[in-house]
């Protein structure tokens, strides 16, 4: 990775910087400086995170070190406890010993930066902060690469020389090193090693080398994916990451696939499409340089191990076929390429004129390889491997490229839709008939459309980065081709649904009932599906509030087309729900929905009386209510959930917006009210005598009451205007007593010592 003469530290990580300069920050100035860099670390980059060797003649004068000094006689004598840890060192890190001791002297010199540490565990610390700086640096550059799949704004001469230089080091098996490294950065094997040198160090010490061994692993992916998405890649390479993709196995605790194993497989699914080519003026001109249609030996080849491959029999297979360890992602596989070969096939006439015949072949078999990716549960493995992956909504590309493959799906192959929807209503059939002869339906039941159902929530269902990609299935007027076929394939999912697929369809459309969508149309795409629901249907009902809760949220047209709609007047029905006897879970998301609704002052005004004459907000002892459910039911089951529900509809229900109004009339009540003097309209016994409306409230505020706490309280909530109107209220109190010295220091020390201690410190 160095020589034996240079840091394995300080140079990365003034590298690294120096990247970000000019790359990142685009600080041309120092474009100069970059290219020395670039050229001194070649190397380095060329035999990626390879250590200086360790050499028996720089151990043997590191041993010679403290009674000679490291040059011989006359040389600085070294202290034998830094040599033994140089060795030590040397020895954890495979590390040339020379390099081991100006990482270990670096690291007394940084110890002021890590309080704590020792310098041989500073040392160690540098060490992993050196590779990762390094393989940033690496990614950096890759991903400013001029490319297909996205541009950069950097300055010309920046890009064209990064471009030029990542060729050089990437064509120099680049990919076959970091594929072959990253099974060798085993972290357990790290700690292994630490452990036995006693350099573990302390808990938070362990976790600062973790994340910099995970950041490392991730970088070296990333630097493949921005590789394979901007320079598709020809067949050796290709196969090299199927071969790696083959070996993949599932170790996440869900069953879904590690950061770095999804990465790669979303190289390897950039690198085999076409779809970014596709959208881009003179697509084909570019499409007859891709690999795909250039080099005649990767569509063959990559279709027979995709698509005849594991149809062999077992014998038969070739010396050099490995089981895949995880079958699900041959079918993920499968599906990607079923795919490109049906954006293909329109430009057919593209691929023979390219000299491809064998390809203009394979086109042919875009749905036969299809229909084995489905077979094979390719939208299952898709949702449970890939997008359960807390990471994949975090990468645009990522959600990006899923959302191409599941237009393609729409767009090309309609057929197969209506195909899959239609073989869901015949094991639905299946199912109702076993259920009515008391029997248990098989368990082999084709469930592709539901899946593909569910994909496509928890696809769409979160936006961390607000895409909005969800939008083209509701756009009638189509920005593209291909958004009347997304918008098609959901009148289509909802036509006449059968109950195993009903759940599964209104969960989509609450994952499609995004803002700035049509939540009216999204209403009534379930609306109709909802007819004939009854109380034994828990998941259908959850469901369907669960769906008219994300609507609500999102728009307020939609919350008043929906309260006003005739044939299902949602809040009567949903408190009449909250009364009877339904199941916790239903009741929960019906208080969701209703808070969801809520947020509508016409709406808000009808529900607080709509919950005192159902006694959900219980005002009489008549009925149990809302009460006795919270405090003895989720009680006894130590569960929460419809309190903190019923907690989120009071919250919307009590809205600051109601306290500034509130807090209004209370000022109105007390600038008109006009106290004679010495009394505030009290009888003997305390009793009010004062006919005038604001005695109540002046009497209310004079006292500790709680009237007065909320109204100190208001203001230290609230930041806008009605902070303000609290603040008035008070002042206008006070005001009243004004013209009586003793009077209003009496008023003010009353007013003072009924206030909390926080109310206190605000005024």
């Amino acid at each position: 990775m160095a020589d034996a003469t240079e840091g394995v530290w300080a140079p990365f990580v003034k590298l690294n910087q120096l990247v970000t300069d000019v790359v990142v920050n685009k600080d041309v100035s120092q474009l100069p400086e970059l290219e020395a860099a670039l050229r001194r670390h070649k190397t380095n980059f060329i035999s990626l995170l390879k250590n200086p060797a360790p050499s028996a003649a720089d151990r043997a004068r590191l041993k010679k070190a403290p009674k000679e000094g490291l040059d011989g006689a006359g040389g600085e004598l070294l202290p034998q406890l830094v040599v033994d840890e140089a060795l030590i060192v040397s020895d954890l890190f495979k590390l040339n010993e020379l390099t081991a001791l100006h990482l270990l002297q670096t690291g007394e010199a940084q110890r002021p930066h890590y309080p704590g540490l020792t310098r041989g565990l500073v040392a160690i610390l540098l060490y992993y902060d050196g590779r990762r700086a390094l393989v940033t640096a690496l990614k950096t550059l890759v991903q400013a690469r001029q490319g297909i799949c996205w541009t950069s704004d950097l300055p010309e001469n920046i890009s064209a020389h990064v471009t030029m230089y990542t060729d050089k080091i990437l064509g120099d098996n680049m990919l076959d090193k970091i594929l072959e490294l990253l099974p060798t950065l085993d972290w357990e094997c790290e700690v292994k090693k630490l452990e036995e040198c006693r350099a573990l160090g302390s808990a938070r010490f362990l976790r600062q080398l973790s994340d910099m061994h995970a950041e490392t692993r991730q970088a070296l992916a990333d630097t493949v994916l921005c590789w394979t998405a901007q320079a598709p890649l020809a067949w050796p390479l290709t196969c090299r990451l199927l071969e790696y993709i083959r070996g993949v196995k599932v170790t996440g605790r869900a069953g879904q696939l590690g950061n770095v194993d999804l990465t790669l497989l979303m190289a390897l699914l950039y690198s085999i499409s076409v779809s970014r080519v596709l959208k881009r003026q003179g697509a084909e001109t570019l499409l007859r340089q891709l690999p795909l249609l250039a080099d005649a030996e990767l569509a063959p080849q990559l279709h027979a191990r995709l698509a005849e491959g594991e149809a062999r029999l077992e014998p038969e297979r070739p010396a050099h076929e490995e089981p895949w360890q995880t079958p699900g992602l041959r079918a993920v596989l499968q599906f990607a390429w079923a795919m490109t070969l049906s954006s293909l096939r329109p430009l057919d006439y593209a691929c023979r004129g390219s000299g491809n015949g064998e390809l203009a072949r394979i086109i042919e078999k875009d749905e036969i390889l299809a229909d084995m990716a489905i077979k094979d549960g390719a939208f299952l493995h898709m949702r449970e491997k890939m997008l359960a992956n807390e990471m994949f909504h975090t990468e645009e590309f990522f959600v990006r490229h899923l959302h191409d493959l599941m237009s393609e799906l729409m767009d090309a192959m309609p057929l197969k839709l209506k195909d899959l929807r239609n073989r869901a209503d015949e094991a639905a059939h299946t199912i109702q008939m076993h259920q009515q002869e008391g029997l248990e339906p098989p368990e082999n039941l084709p469930r592709h459309f539901e899946q593909l159902l569910r994909l496509l929530t928890a696809l769409y269902e979160r936006d961390p980065l607000g895409l909005g990609l969800s939008r083209g299935y509701w756009v009638t007027e189509a920005a593209n081709h291909r958004q009347p076929s997304l918008h098609k394939f959901v009148r289509l999912a909802g036509d006449l649904l059968p109950p195993p697929l009903f759940v599964p369809y209104v969960e989509l459309l609450a994952a499609l009932a995004a803002p700035s969508m049509s939540r009216v149309e999204t209403y009534a795409s379930a609306t109709p599906a909802s007819k004939g629901l009854t109380a034994r249907q828990l998941k259908d009902m959850v469901a369907m509030l669960r769906l008219v809760a994300v609507i609500a949220e999102n728009d307020a047209s939609s919350r008043l087309v929906m309260c006003e709609t005739p044939s299902w007047p949602p809040l009567v029905v949903m408190l009449r729900l909250q009364t009877c006897s339904v199941p916790g879970q239903a009741k929960t998301q019906l208080l969701l929905t209703l808070a969801a609704l809520a947020r509508s002052p016409e709406v808000g005004q009808a529900l607080w009386q709509g919950l005192e004459q159902a006694q959900v907000l219980q005002t009489t002892h008549v009925m149990p209510g809302q009460q006795m459910e919270l405090e003895e039911v989720e009680a006894r089951a130590e569960q929460f959930a419809q309190t903190r529900a019923f907690l989120r509809l009071l919250s919307v229900l009590v809205d600051y917006e109601v306290a500034a109004d509130c807090l209004e009339i209370l000022l109105k009540l007390v600038n008109t009210y006009d106290p004679t003097a010495g009394e505030l309209g009290l009888s003997v016994n305390g009793d009010l005598t004062s006919g005038q409306p604001g005695a109540a409230v002046v009497l209310q505020l004079m006292q500790r009451s709680k009237l007065l706490k909320l109204v100190g309280v208001v203001p230290s909530e609230a930041a806008d205007g009605r902070a303000v109107a609290a603040g008035c209220v008070t002042g206008q109190l006070v005001a009243l007593f004004s013209a009586d010295a003793d009077t209003f220091a009496e008023v003010m020390y009353s007013f003072v010592e009924s206030l909390d201690a926080d109310v206190v410190r605000m005024v």
